[in-house]
């Protein structure tokens, strides 16, 4: 409950403003939510519907609680009447009236992973979950690890200890702190890893709720209170289980997750939609021009081998001074290397540099440091940082054959630089790029099929940046209460 409201004043309260929650949300603030108050102290409420509640309704409730058996004054403040300067004060501690603040700990059993018993490793079966795993599938990506243990000893382990089932949560502790990971359905794994948190599902708060508080503003910033040490920072269980939340009725954590969670199954599908195209452009370009299957499975005479600068100019990103780097999103954004993967930066800059290049949706992109692969740019323009490079097709079509053309090549030299220890890649390498080059007749033919391909590529990567973009607007507003779920409609 509220710490200044019991729980027989909130169901009088409840019982009177709930006739109203279909145009109005109430909200409380004041000293009976900052803990301030005295036992005569009254109830601050606000009111924000979609335009000022008439005068009559106001009247009406007011008389409803006059007659009640509350023992202090409720007084009622209507958003559209608030001076904002007072609005932007009173925000940051506004608690729907239905919803209850919660201590995490005596809503949900959270415990180690440090109980799960460590098996010894074998070659496959199944997999071991640490912090980088969780991380990575976080995120949507495969996760790749050799670490497993037999059928055998996972069903000991299970019947020993229990393990994760669907709805579960993992939270990475140590280090990267506080991503969440919800377990899915029939998903197997054990861990036994000190990096990570267990709280299991509870009858009480819905998974996927609590899954968007911990990727919300509000939940991180009650992690990072809670966190200890300097060099490299922890969540202990005892903190996170002292953690409040503004927990809303349960019909409600369901329809604030179900509108977040719309959103992220969309960026899935797109994503899983932009694979498959690329998939069936990439078994096209095999048969054409690997396996030469409409040319009767041999290379014609009068296709030449060339270098990769006939069909591509090859421009490098500008050193940026990382002191002119803001977050505050003032100029442009910088894609640095590891923002090629989520194709998203969170760092800008008004630097003027001379050799800045912008970088557009479409544009293909390749990091040279490290992991050796283009990407379909499918963002918003964007300034490329050193060590990342575009490659600018020449011609007047055909992004996805220069795309194919040189995915292969980057993976020759990314496996032959790996062997050295070496993981860079630069001019001299880019020079050393041969390709087979057909006729302009072959290849006219070739993007009049996969220009549409490459074209839907790219228009499911910008919707998902959109789709992103409206997912991280509503998730704080959504798990403060501060809009209405109700109102909330998903195209």
């Amino acid at each position: 409950m509220i710490a200044g409201i019991t729980e027989k004043e909130q169901k009088i309260i409840e019982r009177i403003l709930d006739k109203y929650r279909k145009d109005y949300a109430f909200f409380y603030y004041g000293s009976r939510v900052k803990g301030t108050y005295e036992k005569t102290s009254d109830l601050d409420v606000l009111i924000k519907g979609k335009a000022e509640m008439p005068l009559a309704v106001l009247q009406e409730i007011k008389e409803e609680f006059d007659n009640s058996d509350l023992p202090y004054i409720v007084n009622f403040s209507d958003y559209y009447k608030l001076d904002n300067s007072f609005y932007e004060r009173i925000q940051p501690d506004l608690i729907p009236y239905n919803w209850k603040e919660v201590k995490l700990g005596d809503v949900a059993e959270i415990t180690s992973s440090k109980r799960i018993f460590m098996a010894d490793y074998v070659s496959e079966g199944i997999p071991f979950y640490r912090s980088k795993e969780v991380i990575e599938k976080q995120k949507g990506n495969n996760i790749s690890t050799e670490l497993f243990i037999s059928e055998d000893k996972y069903n000991e382990i299970k019947n020993k200890f229990s393990v994760p089932f669907s709805g579960d949560i993992l939270l990475t502790s140590v280090g990267t702190l506080g991503i969440p990971y919800i377990v899915k359905d029939n998903e197997r794994f054990y861990f036994k890893d000190g990096n990570l948190t267990w709280i299991k599902k509870s009858n009480v708060i819905y998974p996927l709720f609590l899954y968007y508080f911990f990727l919300s503003q509000i939940g991180k910033n009650k992690l990072e209170n809670i966190s200890i040490g300097t060099t490299q920072k922890a969540i202990t269980i005892i903190g996170l289980k002292n953690i409040t939340i503004s927990l809303p009725p349960l019909e409600v954590q369901k329809k604030i997750a179900g509108v977040l969670g719309a959103l992220d199954d969309k960026i899935e599908l797109n994503n899983k939609i932009n694979q498959n195209l690329e998939a069936q452009a990439q078994a096209l370009f095999k048969s054409w021009f690997v396996d030469f299957e409409p040319f009767g499975g041999k290379m014609p005479d009068d296709w030449v081998e060339s270098d990769i600068y006939s069909i591509a100019n090859i421009i490098y990103g500008a050193p940026f001074s990382s002191r002119l780097f803001n977050s505050e999103k003032k100029g442009k954004p910088i894609i640095r290397i590891r923002d090629l993967k989520n194709q998203y930066s969170d760092t800008y800059t008004e630097e003027l540099h001379p050799k800045a290049y912008l970088i557009h949706s479409g544009d293909i992109v390749v990091g040279m440091d490290g992991e050796f692969k283009p990407y379909i740019w499918g963002s918003d323009d964007a300034l490329l940082n050193q060590r990342v490079c575009v490659f600018q097709n020449k011609r007047s079509e055909g992004k996805m054959f220069l795309y194919l053309t040189i995915k292969p090549l980057l993976n020759e030299v990314e496996q032959t630089e790996v062997a050295t220890t070496v993981i860079h890649i630069g001019k001299q390498d880019f020079d050393n790029f041969k390709i087979r080059l057909p006729e302009s007749r072959v290849l006219d033919s070739f993007d009049e099929i996969t220009n549409p391909i490459y074209e839907k590529i790219v228009l499911n990567s910008l919707e998902c940046k959109r789709l992103a973009e409206l997912r991280d607007t509503l998730l704080p507003k959504l798990m403060s209460g501060e809009i209405n779920v109700n109102s909330i409609k998903i195209d």
